[in-house]
């Protein structure tokens, strides 16, 4: 018997406040490289029903407060002034409480079926991964993170718990977060220099062969 932790920050928490006598293992979420993939920006655009002409930022996943969704809207009202034909592309489950921004030049699709997501990212130039210095935010490890690396698109995300670590080497892709200041000064440098961190998304055949090897150790 052991515990999975999703991130190397929940182990440590686990650890040091329940102190267990089983074995904590870390397997932090994955992807499908066959579906998540490098595609063509503008066919991935062609196939939403995106502009495909003008400059896409833009979040997968929940909109929701809990993940800080707040900080991209402002990052977004600040670059919309000095970006022409600035995008804010949200596709994902909305929160009820969530006011979406009046403003044409936001594409809200809603939530899509799992297949289409890496046409989303892959359209994107810059991928933002939000989150909150909350619990959830300091101990989860975002799914989106290790999609987005995966499909090779530009990203800026919050520098909380899991990615605070999976992206220490690159501080120019992460801010803080409530920082939508910070937040919309990334994406610019982003949009400028498109920096991909060299780290490998990690798939879940990795993931099911690290949990094999870790179960037969134990055995």
């Amino acid at each position: 018997m052991l515990f999975r932790s999703v991130s190397d920050p929940l182990r440590e928490y686990i650890r040091n406040n329940y102190r267990p006598d089983l074995p904590i293992l870390t397997l932090i979420n994955g992807t499908d490289p066959a579906t998540f993939r490098s595609l063509n920006r503008d066919e991935c655009r062609t196939r939403l029903g995106f502009p495909v002409n003008a400059t896409l930022i833009g979040v997968t996943g929940a909109i929701s407060s809990s993940r800080g969704i707040e900080d991209l809207f402002e990052a977004h009202k600040i670059l919309r002034k000095q970006i022409p034909g600035l995008y804010l592309v949200l596709a994902g489950n909305k929160d009820k409480d969530i006011m979406l921004p009046s403003s044409p030049d936001i594409i809200y699709t809603g939530l899509l079926p799992q297949e289409k997501i890496p046409y989303v990212i892959n359209s994107l130039d810059v991928s933002v991964i939000c989150n909150r210095d909350s619990a959830f935010g300091r101990y989860c490890f975002p799914q989106k993170l290790v999609e987005t690396i995966s499909c090779g698109t530009p990203l800026v995300a919050a520098n909380i718990g899991a990615t605070k670590y999976f992206l220490e080497d690159y501080p120019e892709l992460v801010y803080e977060s409530s920082n939508s200041q910070q937040l919309a000064e990334k994406i610019v440098a982003q949009l400028k220099n498109r920096t991909a961190p060299e780290v490998t998304a990690t798939t879940w055949a990795d993931i099911a062969e690290k949990l094999d090897n870790e179960i037969s150790r134990i055995k």
